[in-house]
């Protein structure tokens, strides 16, 4: 008495879980398209903004001579540096490899009044790279310590290869440099 068959046709069904299955297959497009990197379209105006930014950033805390800020600024690359970054910086000498190091730096730059200035000449970001999907940004930059013993100008080329990083807390990615190579160039005053 209490038991129907109940003939269910497809029309039925369309009716009552259409609109599931066309949300279903959308959320699924839709992160499909937000996974997939695709190195040949580029990147939009803003992304290479945010990657200008951010190696301007860093460039700016590798070559702060500045004494008031020195300590800040070794502290901050700590977050924009991987462990290979970082080694590599320690073995040209950008980065002082201890804290007591750092300290010393830090004194011996209170005591001469040390000042700096970055001047950048260029900043290219470049395309993803296909096989690592790491980002090459390029960097021309003049860089002026002015200090008690006087006034020395440098120029260097900077290439950074920068990945994204998940935050775990957060969910939210953000640029990390995972590699680099830094040249001195000739420094031409103007």
């Amino acid at each position: 008495m209490y038991w129907r068959i109940r003939k269910i046709g497809p029309e039925q069904i369309a009716k009552q879980y259409g609109v599931h299955a066309i949300l279903i297959v959308s959320v699924l497009f839709n992160l499909v398209l937000f996974t997939r990197v695709n190195a040949a379209k580029g990147m939009t105006g803003a992304q290479t903004l945010d990657y200008d930014r951010f190696c301007r950033q860093v460039t700016n805390h590798l070559f702060d001579a500045n004494y008031v800020t020195v300590v800040d600024s070794m502290k901050a690359l700590e977050g924009e540096l991987t462990k290979l970054a970082s080694d590599r910086m320690k073995q040209m000498g950008l980065i002082p490899p201890t804290t007591d190091e750092l300290r010393a730096i830090s004194r011996q730059m209170d005591d001469s009044k040390s000042v700096s200035c970055v001047k950048f000449d260029e900043v290219t970001v470049g395309q993803p790279d296909t096989k690592t999907n790491f980002l090459p940004v390029d960097c021309k930059i003049h860089v002026v310590v002015h200090d008690s013993q006087g006034v020395k100008p440098s120029a260097f080329n900077i290439r950074y290869f920068v990945g994204l990083v998940m935050n775990k807390k957060t969910g939210a990615s953000y640029p990390i440099v995972i590699d680099c190579s830094i040249t001195e160039a000739r420094s031409n005053p103007q």
